[in-house]
């Protein structure tokens, strides 16, 4: 019963019976003249879109949960298709979250800065879906996002964290790089978690924990004595934010595979969850 559920414990439960996963995609086929209504009825959308276009995003955020305060579940999704017809994918998987509709995976698993992410990602020998996971449970695909403690972007990098990287990097902006550049941000976060393999047994269970929590306290949480597998060890994360995180985003790495559509054979979740091994231990291979 679990393997038919498209999550993180379904995808699991998959593998161990060796069953497909269950990722199956409904698009909104919603008519452009219906959309094109819902829009000419709501003066509130229609600021919404401008204010997005000149590039006042938290005036247009303001300006659109106003507008669909009162909006019913089919109003919600036609708004939710309009916002992915701007490329406001930001917008787009709020609203359809809010419609409670889970089955447009294009619409709530944008490809946006598809170059940037494939690009970045496989000139670290990285796994471009798991990027896109990392992203899309940062910011959701907000490139002016701030968080509270002041992470910023797409992959909410953290400025001390941004200049560090530049530095690296050797970029001439070391001082005060354009976080909020999504090119940028995605070439910044991409660095940061090839460091984090490199810095945590090569394992991206503990890397994703390590981007969430940071890698001295994942170092904390590494085994005492004997390996652990990596499902286990995910459910004894202490931090219950960062147990949730890395279900998620392994979660959305399986997805975004999919999305992707991959020529090469399709990695299982299992097979990205390797055993977690004590501090000092040296992985074979």
């Amino acid at each position: 019963t679990i393997a038919g559920q498209r999550d993180y414990h379904g995808f699991l439960a998959a593998d161990r019976l060796g069953v497909p996963y269950a990722i199956v995609s409904t698009l909104l086929e919603i008519p452009a003249t219906e959309l094109d209504a819902r829009l000419a009825q709501s003066p509130g959308l229609q600021r919404a879109r401008e204010l997005y276009i000149l590039g006042r995003e938290p005036d247009a955020d303001a300006e659109w949960r106003q507008a669909i305060q009162a909006f019913d579940r089919p109003a919600l999704r036609q708004a939710a298709v309009l916002a992915q017809r701007w490329d406001w994918h930001a917008q787009a998987i709020v609203t359809i979250a809010r419609a409670e509709h889970w089955d447009d995976l294009e619409l709530r698993f944008p490809l946006a800065y598809r170059d940037g992410v494939v690009n970045q990602a496989r000139a670290s020998a990285l796994d471009p879906a798991w990027v896109y996971a990392i992203i899309r449970q940062e910011s959701g695909f907000r490139p002016t996002a701030r968080s509270s403690v002041g992470a910023l972007g797409l992959m909410q990098i953290m400025p001390a964290t941004g200049r560090q990287i530049a530095g690296e990097l050797r970029d001439a902006a070391a001082d005060d790089p354009p976080l909020l550049q999504p090119d940028t941000n995605i070439r910044y976060g991409v660095h940061y978690l090839r460091r984090m393999l490199e810095r945590l047994q090569d394992n991206p269970v503990l890397a994703t924990a390590a981007y969430n929590a940071g890698p001295n306290k994942v170092a904390r949480w590494l085994p005492a004595r004997t390996a652990v597998p990596a499902d286990v060890w995910a459910e004894t994360i202490p931090y219950r934010e960062t147990r949730a995180y890395v279900q998620r985003v392994m979660e959305y790495a399986a997805i975004y595979q999919r999305r992707l559509g991959s020529p090469e054979p399709q990695t299982t979740l299992s097979a990205r969850m390797k055993p977690v091994l004590p501090e000092g231990a040296r992985r074979e291979g």
